[in-house]
């Protein structure tokens, strides 16, 4: 068995996580944060959800600098847990990968769309009201067979697209939010909160509060490159790393709302697709400033997906090479020594995923982000529970507050986990969610999968899996 090529940077490392957080979902559904929580009650829940995942990740960092090996949440949980929660986040959490991949190969269409009108092509059909068009499901499915070319012929090759992409996306960005920072009306910031129909201002915080994990999801691809990762990179730049990653993306954020809501009026910019486009243009004065931002976004589309899909292979293929599951998700591609069986099992589902359209998109979203949060809230758990036990050889980062900042990363953790299950259930009218039967489906599949894989998982014993997930062969 070949080892995974070590050839990552901690620039690249930062690359992989910015890029990956970012994707496009601050262009598509920004109208939606702004329409439900006000200007400033959006950027104050991403303010709060960017300290609640930077605690997060500091937990991580801990675990990652522990096990610097490929396969992250699985191989943590493994060591500390055993065997069935180890399968259950990793599951989880390549729901979380994959339904980030799906979101960027539908929205890569109708990005695509809103630059070259027309390229959409005729309406094949409609999900949710929502119609599908050949020339959106093509720019999907191409771009998956795309993105599992770059990722199959290498780590370096893929670290390289991300970093080269991300830079590129912080730059562009830079221009158009200072565009819209001079040009644009502090007025336009009103209301600053949405109330419900109670009067009460929080709701419509919250419920952009628990779709924050989502947002903020692709930090964790950091550990999950840790096998790869060049032996010129110091560990102890790691939890830097994982740290500088959301605070950039978290100003990225915050800067954007508030971007987009300073260039125009409110019921003007909430009636458009794309507000941020729109706004950007009317900051401008030119129709280039809308083709500017949805230029960024396109960046961030190609950074996310390209991100994710790399992530979750990562995971597929630890659950693979420790014998979880089917086991030749964990063989090597014999030229480029990376997990080709894994890269194409999940570019099929995200291809499957294509079909779907935008009219899945939001409920993507929430099955994401509740995916996401409880495998987080596992790591968080397990950070606790080695905690209090003495440093080992080499470096090993230990959270500044020891046990006690460790106990208020899964309480905060446990909230938004609560509140992202019940979120969906109260939209839903008592009814039953589609994000609950989404996350239904995919344990159904998972424990199908498991099921497949009991004879080569009974013949390794708990030492000999641990030998394997901890290798970085």
């Amino acid at each position: 068995m070949r080892a995974l090529k070590k050839e990552i940077s901690l620039r690249q490392l930062f690359a992989l996580g910015f890029g990956s957080i970012i994707g496009v979902g601050w262009i598509t559904v920004l109208g939606a944060w702004l329409a439900g929580a006000g200007a400033l009650g959006a950027m104050l829940a991403f303010a709060i959800g960017s300290i609640i995942v930077i605690m997060i990740a500091l937990c991580y960092a801990e675990m990652a600098t522990r096990f610097p090996v490929s396969g992250g949440e699985i191989v943590y949980l493994h060591e500390v847990f055993g065997l069935r929660l180890s399968f259950i986040a990793g599951w989880l959490l390549i729901l979380g990968y994959v339904s980030v991949v799906v979101f960027e190969a539908i929205s890569v269409g109708w990005i695509l769309g809103a630059l070259f009108p027309g390229i959409e092509g005729p309406e094949l059909y409609s999900v949710a009201g929502t119609p599908v068009t050949l020339g959106g499901l093509s720019a999907g499915l191409l771009g998956m067979a795309g993105i599992a070319w770059v990722n199959i012929r290498g780590a370096k090759s893929a670290a390289r697209l991300q970093e080269f992409m991300s830079f590129l996306l912080i730059g562009v960005t830079a221009v158009f939010c200072l565009a819209a920072f001079t040009r644009g009306e502090l007025g336009n910031l009103q209301p600053h909160f949405v109330p419900d129909s109670d009067g009460l201002y929080w709701p419509g915080v919250a419920a952009i509060l628990v779709i924050v994990p989502f947002f903020f999801s692709g930090f964790d691809v950091i550990p999950q490159a840790m096998g790869e990762k060049s032996e010129d990179a110091p560990m102890h730049g790691v939890p830097l790393v994982l740290a500088l990653s959301i605070i950039a993306a978290g100003l990225f954020y915050i800067g954007v709302i508030a971007a987009a809501a300073m260039a125009m009026p409110r019921a003007a910019l909430l009636q458009e697709e794309l507000p941020v486009a729109t706004a950007i243009t009317q900051a401008l004065g030119s129709s280039m400033g809308g083709k500017l931002v949805l230029f960024a976004g396109l960046l961030g589309l190609v950074t996310g997906w390209n991100t994710f899909t790399y992530g979750a292979a990562r995971l597929l293929f630890a659950l693979g090479r420790a014998r979880i599951v089917f086991s030749p998700f964990g063989e090597l591609h014999p030229r480029y020594r990376t997990p080709s069986r894994a890269l194409i099992a999940i570019s099929i589902v995200g291809a499957i995923g294509c079909f779907f359209g935008r009219g899945a998109l939001l409920p993507i979203i929430d099955a994401g982000s509740l995916a996401f949060v409880l495998a987080y809230l596992a790591v968080c758990v397990a950070a606790f529970r080695v905690g209090g036990t003495p440093r080992e050889q080499g470096f090993v980062y230990r959270m500044a507050g020891g046990q006690h900042m460790r106990t208020v990363a899964v309480v905060l953790t446990s909230t938004l986990a609560l509140y992202a299950f019940y979120l969906p259930y109260e939209g839903s009218g008592g009814g039953m969610p589609v994000e609950w039967s989404m996350l239904t489906i995919w344990l159904w599949a998972g424990s199908i999968l498991y099921l497949i894989g009991r004879k080569d998982r009974q013949a390794l014993s708990r030492s000999e899996r641990s030998e394997l997930l901890l290798s970085d062969r």
